[in-house]
């Protein structure tokens, strides 16, 4: 067993550090001794009443081996008595909260549940996070869960050696846990230069046949086109055979698709012709796909090849077609183009904003612009209004589809 007299000096000097902050960002390249220095510094805390009870949480595999026999090799550490809650069933775990304790260990996916387990009992005055870089999305439950016990946390160590792996983006999360805003601002976006979006609707006037249709579908849940029969088996299924119609192709009960109408293509190649510049295109269905590819032969779809977006980004694609839930999330195309055109919109907020953020985003130079294409007096001015109101779920959407019947009747 170890002592602590065979603690290098730097390890002594970051002991006392962390003791002398609220809270503290351990950044130390990996073997240097986090894991003994930590426990070092809140074994000094909790002995000289500066901390009563310390939550550590770990990647489940450290949980269960690294931290407890940590414990276990220093001699100094023998007032610890670690409570284990990684890796137990949800009863075992409950049984285990009994248990006298000072120091608990749990691996990150259980935080949330432990956060909802003590309520507003929560009794963890000093929080170690080992492998921080891991709480670096907002977004991920035991972020917001660590968030909202804040309050009752006087004391955040962070343990990591990349801090931030994939930019420096990933660090807000990371210092908010341990300041609260106080250094990089209540939210993330304090301080990204994101140039203005403008936004447009260009409204699109279906053809008297086209009108007949969607009336027909709207108030009947059937309609009869040329090559064969569409029926809608409730409202759901009725909204997204609308928004079809919208863009200017159905589906067909007996399979395939016919297309009733190319006002929206030709309003594309409107833009196309003003602009002049690399644009890209958000669809929503397979025949959108297709009939934009057949109007736009120097267009190219979105797949799977990282190539694609090289040349997108070094501005060799004039027209990028993209479906939404495929370009959601992740993708920097912000250097291949400022434009944006929703030749079909979905009713997923989240898609929507996560698309048009493929563009207006961080790295984007110029203004970006939005250029929406809407069939007046249809489910496609329904859809945009609740995107527009940020209330866009698929009951919001059957809602105002629901309106738009009475209106018609």
């Amino acid at each position: 067993m170890l002592s602590r007299l065979d603690f290098h000096p730097y390890q002594e000097r970051a002991v006392e550090w962390i003791k002398q902050k609220d809270s503290s960002a351990l950044w130390l390249d990996m073997g240097l001794g986090k894991t003994a220095t930590t426990l070092t510094a809140v074994a000094d805390l909790i002995k000289t009443g500066h901390a009563h009870r310390a939550l550590i949480i770990a990647p489940l595999r450290v949980a269960l081996s690294t931290w407890p026999a940590e414990v276990k090799k220093w001699s100094h550490l023998k007032d610890i008595h670690i409570q284990q809650l990684a890796g137990l069933p949800a009863a075992a775990r409950q049984r285990a909260l009994v248990a006298p304790f000072n120091v608990s260990v749990i691996n990150r996916e259980l935080v949330p549940w432990l956060v909802e387990f003590y309520g507003q009992k929560w009794p963890y005055d000093t929080v170690v996070i080992d492998e921080a870089s891991a709480f670096k999305s907002t977004q991920a439950k035991r972020w917001r869960a660590l968030r909202s016990v804040l309050p009752k946390i006087n004391r955040v160590i962070e343990l990591t050696a990349t801090p931030s792996a994939n930019s420096l983006i990933d660090l807000w999360p990371q210092i908010y846990l341990l300041d609260r805003g106080e250094r990089l601002g209540k939210t993330k976006g304090n301080y990204l230069d994101v140039p203005d979006r403008i936004n447009n609707v260009i409204s699109i006037t279906l053809p008297v046949k086209t009108l007949l249709h969607y009336r027909q579908l709207q108030k009947e849940f059937v309609v009869q086109l040329e090559q064969g029969e569409i029926t809608a088996v409730n409202a759901a299924v009725q909204a997204g055979k609308l928004l079809q119609l919208c863009n200017g192709a159905m589906y067909l009960d007996e399979g395939g698709w016919e297309e009733v109408h190319d006002e929206k293509l030709e309003a594309l190649a409107e833009i196309v012709e003003n602009l002049d510049e690399p644009i890209l295109v958000a669809y929503q269905f397979k025949s959108d796909l297709a009939r934009l590819q057949e109007r736009f032969p120097k267009a190219e779809a979105l797949g799977k090849d990282p190539a694609t977006i090289d040349r997108w980004n070094e501005g060799r694609i004039p027209m990028l077609l993209a479906h939404p839930a495929s370009a959601g999330h992740g993708l920097n195309l912000q250097r291949g183009g400022r434009t944006i055109v929703w030749f079909g919109l979905p009713w997923s907020l989240e898609l929507y904003a996560q698309f048009n953020g493929r563009l207006h985003r961080q790295g984007q130079d110029k203004p970006v612009l939005v250029y929406h294409l809407l069939a007046s007096g249809t489910v496609d001015e329904a859809v945009h209004a609740t995107l527009d109101q940020k209330d866009a779920t698929q009951n919001s959407l059957l809602e105002a589809v629901k309106k738009l019947q009475t209106s018609v009747r």
